[in-house]
């Protein structure tokens, strides 16, 4: 049992250990891309005529590719930040043995169902309201 433990603990361990290499080669990428862009934004040409304008162009789409891609690269390291620290919360709730109360009750699931009940309820109403009309117009018709 104990192995099984210790071996569940390295390699969780290892996959930490490759979110932070990820996560630093996406930092490398992003300073390299940042000096790539600078270049690209020392290009840009002064003046505009016929013959840069195509020029111009291109190095504008390189430049708003070049911020999307360092966009993307920083929210990649946004959500390994949130995923190891989801995992480590995980973890340290196995092993601790506590029950959140997020785990214990899902909470959009029962909210869903509430919203469904009243739905329901308010169908089975409506149909009694207009069933208990329907009773009065006939009433009143027989006693005419």
């Amino acid at each position: 049992m104990e192995d099984k433990t210790d071996a569940q603990d390295t390699y969780i361990d290892s996959l930490f250990g490759e979110m932070k290499r990820v996560r630093d080669s996406i930092f490398l990428m992003i300073t390299e891309l940042e000096a790539l862009s600078r270049s690209i934004s020392t290009m840009f040409p002064e003046t505009l005529n016929y013959k840069s304008r195509w020029v111009f162009e291109e190095k504008v789409k390189a430049t708003t590719e070049m911020f999307k891609a360092l966009l993307d690269m920083r929210k990649e390291v946004i959500k390994s930040f949130k995923d190891e620290i989801e995992i480590r919360r995980k973890i340290k709730k196995e092993v601790d043995g506590e029950l959140d109360l997020e785990d214990m009750f899902n909470i959009r699931e029962l909210a869903s169902k509430v919203v469904k009940f009243q739905k329901k309820v308010s169908n089975i109403k409506s149909t009694k309201d207009e069933k208990d009309e329907n009773d009065e117009k006939e009433k009143i018709g027989i006693q005419k």
